[in-house]
């Protein structure tokens, strides 16, 4: 009788190992992704039927990152449905730029469910590692903040957590160059030597002090690339926007708040030449990514007060792979993000 017992302990014992499968990482960070959507469910701030969650389709190495919003149509035209989950009377629309083959009469039916939810643009941000797991769930101040604005998910790393947080950070929000017409750009990647940039720059107070930023210009500092022993200097001059985030232009500006430059240089064929032509615009990316950089002048003591924080060494200026910029000739304009042509236009 006693062997019988042991006889059936073990074999029950051995089902149960056959049935408990090990969860890969892939699915282990699905299931995070999903947790994560419920979290931002149940904070009450997305009350519609349907939640959106989106792939960027922009390449962030080993790292994914995901949009969630209420549903109002899909975030960009190519997006795709890959997958429907309910949860709590609520539908988590799982979507990327890869079409897994739901069809269009599914996501035209979801789409007639949105007259019964009152729109809300509250966003959040998901970004996960892909190897370990690692992940960070951000609700961005507004609904106009862009993903390159926030420094935590920014500088997000699979590796230890090395984000030291900067009170001034300069972003370039925009930018562009200009190119011979002679030269002719590739299908998918760009080719040849641009002559000018220009673009606009964005200056962040992240501090919980106001912030003084002398125009450049202005005997303050200046805006400049770097290239070995070669440099392309940027004029800059404060840029006036109808947009209610920017409440001022002055000098000085207070804690939370930012101010915008245009910058450009002169035609400069020569310094875009330095630049070594293999890999050319991998080298000339990465070149505006590591070696822009604004370099204050003396007289910034001579003249703020000292209730405000102001630029005391030389301050890097980051170009964010998110941002789309174009390349122009005097014939075609080409759209770019990252290392891909979204689109052209002929002028």
């Amino acid at each position: 009788m006693g062997n019988r017992i042991i006889y059936w302990v073990l074999i029950s014992l051995l089902l149960l190992s056959c049935t408990n499968t090990t969860l890969t990482q892939e699915d282990k960070n699905k299931k995070d992704l999903i947790d994560a959507v419920k979290k931002c469910i149940n904070s009450g701030e997305l009350p519609g039927k349907l939640v959106e969650v989106h792939r960027s389709h922009i390449d962030r190495g080993d790292c994914e990152l995901y949009f969630i919003r209420q549903f109002g149509g899909l975030i960009v035209d190519e997006g795709f449905l890959n997958e429907i989950i309910e949860w709590k009377g609520k539908k988590i629309l799982l979507c990327s730029n890869v079409d897994t083959g739901i069809s269009e009469e599914v996501v035209d039916k979801l789409t007639e469910e949105i007259v019964d939810s009152a729109w809300n643009s509250t966003v959040f941000f998901f970004i996960q590692c892909k190897t370990t797991g690692k992940s960070l769930l951000v609700k961005p101040a507004n609904r106009r903040v862009e993903i390159y604005e926030i420094p935590e998910i920014r500088e997000f790393t699979c590796s230890e957590d090395i984000y030291i947080k900067e009170n001034i950070e300069i972003i370039a929000t925009s930018y562009s160059f200009d190119a011979f017409d002679n030269y002719v750009l590739g299908e998918d990647t760009l080719k040849y030597f641009p002559i000018r940039y220009e673009g606009y720059f964005t200056i962040y107070n992240r501090s919980d002090s106001c912030l003084f930023f002398g125009s450049p210009n202005d005997s303050f500092g200046y805006f400049a690339i770097i290239n070995g022993h070669d440099t392309l200097y940027l004029d800059a001059h404060p840029a006036s926007l109808d947009n209610d985030r920017i409440k001022s232009l002055d000098h000085e500006e207070d804690t939370g708040k930012f101010m915008r430059f245009s910058v450009s240089s002169e035609a400069n064929p020569k310094f875009f030449r330095g630049i070594a032509n293999r890999n050319y615009y991998q080298k000339l990316r990465k070149l505006l990514q590591d070696s822009i950089f604004y370099f204050p002048s003396r007289y910034y003591g001579e003249y703020i007060s000292k209730k405000c924080i102001y630029p005391k060494e030389k301050l890097k200026v980051i170009t964010p792979k998110e941002v789309v910029y174009t390349f122009g000739t005097p014939s075609r304009l080409y759209y770019c993000v990252n290392d891909s042509i979204l689109y052209t236009k002929v002028r």
